[in-house]
């Protein structure tokens, strides 16, 4: 029975958690503290699988129980669920939390939250892992320009132009962006140089998964000696998905989350570089060298595999459920259980054709199983169009 602990110094939410949540004492077991001190003693008696902690508490703030929480228990899954906050208590909760909620919450949002962190879990079985994924230091923050980009998104009177100013503003975030937009994937006929013009090139969601990519090779990595080549592989990557989607016609919302599922399908390979360092750079450059999948070599030396590590990474962070499967299936499609064409069948492919080499195997059985396997010489030539064509 998955156990979970909510925090709160309002006994009045306490008890309006607790009566909307009966419904589920069948497949929970739940416990209610009144503060942090109070839930550190609990947690220290009985660990809990997931913590639900309010932000703004006298003594002890959600901030700081969280940070303990991650510190001594790190493959808890910690969720803010908070009605107000000051933004330094913010900045601090982006550092410790998996997910943030406010207050009020529906019963549904905030059941469906616990579930898909348990179902993360599940995909992540071995408890040493899920201390690897959910102990190191930067996995659980979003960048701030993420948080802003969210922001413009759910303001009706937004512009992709503001999205432009915001991303304008970090010149390193601004260059990846008009690099990729002027790839061989985008096919442009005149070079774009301008912010503006690329984000609205790019669109909003797609400039989410850049600035997400960006963040995660860019900070997670430290002193990476990966964290290059792991950009200029993820980008093209997320190029190639872009071209595939177009080809073959895809609705936009496939088209942008195969884009973002293309920028983030190695984000696990950060994860494992953060823990094993130059032994796993050793490890995947030998991969390359003798022409073996890098997945199944990382399952043999680390008891691990980057692909389900990074989409539980992702799903920590919420984003969608098919980016998520994308992710963690990408080596392996048909692991997956999904029988349609969508972003797992398009990164999977375009990450195929572009690292033929290390882990780059197409699952034909997979493909033909969906209906797709005669179009893969025309996804081939394609993704070989844009590559010539990148700089």
């Amino acid at each position: 029975m998955l156990s979970i602990l909510f925090v709160d110094d309002e006994p009045r939410i306490l008890e309006g958690i607790q009566r909307m949540l009966r419904p589920m004492r069948g497949e929970w077991s739940m416990r209610f503290v009144a503060s942090g001190p109070a839930a550190l003693e609990e947690l220290a008696r009985a660990p809990a699988e997931v913590v639900v902690s309010d932000m703004r508490m006298p003594g002890m703030s959600g901030a700081d129980v969280l940070e303990q929480v991650r510190q001594r228990w790190p493959d808890a899954v910690r969720i803010v669920l908070s009605g107000q906050a000051d933004e330094g208590l913010v900045a601090r909760v982006v550092h410790c939390a998996h997910q943030f909620l406010g207050k009020p919450c529906e019963p549904e949002a905030l059941k469906a939250t616990i579930r898909r962190a348990c179902a993360l879990r599940a995909m992540v079985a071995d408890p040493a892992l899920r201390r690897l994924a959910g102990g190191i230091d930067a996995l659980p923050s979003v960048p701030a320009l993420y948080h802003e980009l969210m922001a413009i998104m759910a303001d009706p009177a937004a512009a992709i132009a503001d999205a432009a100013a915001v991303v304008g503003r970090d010149p390193a975030m601004s260059a990846k962006l008009i690099q990729v937009v002027n790839s061989g994937f985008f096919g442009l006929r005149r070079k774009v140089t301008l912010t503006v013009d690329a984000a609205t090139l790019l669109g909003m969601d797609a400039l989410r998964a850049l600035v997400l990519g960006e963040h995660a090779f860019k900070s997670m990595t430290g002193e990476s000696t990966l964290a290059d080549e792991l950009w200029r592989h993820s980008s093209a990557v997320a190029g190639a998905c872009r071209a595939i989607a177009r080809a073959e016609s895809a609705s936009k919302s496939i088209a942008d989350q195969a884009f973002m599922a293309g920028m983030l399908h190695d984000v696990g390979q950060t994860l494992l570089e953060t823990r094993v360092g130059t032994t796993y750079a050793a490890l995947v450059h030998q991969t390359r060298a003798h022409d073996i999948r890098l997945d199944t070599a990382e399952q043999a030396l680390l008891k691990a595999s980057h692909g389900p590590l990074g989409g539980y990474l992702l799903g920590l962070w919420g984003l969608a459920d098919d980016i998520v499967e994308a992710v963690a299936h990408h080596h392996e499609p048909s692991r997956a259980g999904s029988a349609v064409f969508g972003p797992l069948a398009i990164v999977h492919v375009a990450d195929a054709l572009l690292d033929a080499g290390a882990g780059g195997r197409l699952d034909g059985a997979y493909l033909a199983s969906i209906g797709v396997a005669a179009r893969v010489p025309d996804w081939t030539s394609l993704v070989e169009t844009g590559r010539a064509g990148s700089p």
